[in-house]
């Protein structure tokens, strides 16, 4: 029995250091339970995203960080910055901060002010053709062709070749200033409008064959009416001068000198199928007696409408 004594008491021990690990183990994974690190979602790229690039749901995913590694610009929401567009380039798998993006109303970008299937083209102005610098982004504007006088217009000619066209730019200015509150104008050398392309084909014609020139409209007018278009000499009228009415009246004079000799001719041609004398120029009227009655060979007077400061008159020429 006595030989039994020291393994008895090395098994006790045993079991002591046994029950001694068990409850150590249990207390380290107690304490790494309460001190877990906390975690927090985040959303990040699946692929790369090109700059101006408006964000769709296809293009990110929501993961979870530990807290530590986010700030207060992590995006943690998708619907934080979709719809809104990239400011600059993001890669695949990069964790996505609220700077990268911008509303498309914050862009003060052109191409993104345009309405969907209208386009955008620049005409050359001057400080009057463009309104003398009155010009706003986002005013309303009719566009006026001015064509000189040619083989397809005749006369000098003006017609409105485009109505109610918004201005996108004037110049580099879309319409803020530093603010982005309030617009701003100028005199520029160019306006950028918004058309259809339809009308982008016309304006760009317009410009090269003629003049532009552009008419402001009032916001709320909606009247637009089909013009014909001007020529010159709808509001001119020729007006002779002195030495005009002069050539007028020898003109006339002619044609009755010219009217005197061909019923003289008449009258001889009668003559010889009569079988009579010819007559000639110095035959006196009386001899002529049987050949009809002879035109008077002095000049009538001639009758002219004189019109002198927008006002009209009948003069009588004696010559």
């Amino acid at each position: 029995m006595s030989n039994m004594r020291p393994f008895i008491i090395a098994l006790a021990f045993g079991l002591i250091a046994v029950a001694l690990v068990y409850f150590y183990i249990k207390k380290v994974e107690g304490n790494q339970t309460t001190q877990q690190i906390p975690m927090v979602k985040v959303v990040r790229a699946t692929a790369n995203i090109p700059p101006r690039t408006n964000i769709t749901e296809q293009m990110l995913e929501e993961i979870e960080v530990p807290e530590e590694m986010v700030t207060a610009d992590t995006v943690t929401e998708l619907e934080e910055i979709l719809g809104q567009v990239s400011v600059t380039a993001i890669y695949q798998n990069q964790i996505l901060m609220n700077p990268m993006f911008k509303a498309e109303t914050e862009l003060q970008d052109p191409s993104r002010m345009l309405d969907e299937g209208d386009r955008a083209i620049t005409v050359g102005v001057s400080e009057v053709s463009g309104l003398g610098g009155n010009l706003m982004p986002g005013d309303n504007v009719d566009v006026l062709c001015t064509i000189l006088a040619s083989e397809e217009v005749g006369v000098a000619s003006t017609f409105t070749v485009l109505r109610d066209i918004q201005v996108m730019a004037v110049g580099q200015d879309i319409g803020f200033t530093g603010d982005e509150t309030e617009p701003s104008a100028g005199v520029s050398k160019s306006v950028t409008l918004e058309v259809n392309p339809s009308d982008a084909e016309i304006l760009a014609l317009a410009s090269e064959v003629g003049s532009i020139r552009l008419a402001l409209r009032n916001p709320n007018d909606q009247f637009s009416p089909s013009t014909g278009g001007t020529a010159l000499t709808e509001f001119t009228k020729y007006t002779p001068t002195r030495k005009d009415l002069a050539d007028m009246a020898q003109q006339q004079r002619q044609l009755e000198l010219d009217a005197q000799q061909a019923e003289l001719e008449r009258l001889r041609v009668l003559a010889e199928i009569r079988g009579t004398t010819t007559v000639s120029d110095t035959q006196p009227e009386s001899d002529w007696t049987g050949y009809g009655e002879l035109p008077e060979l002095g000049p009538p007077p001639v009758t002219v409408e004189l019109i002198l400061g927008g006002q009209s008159q009948i003069v009588t020429l004696e010559q």
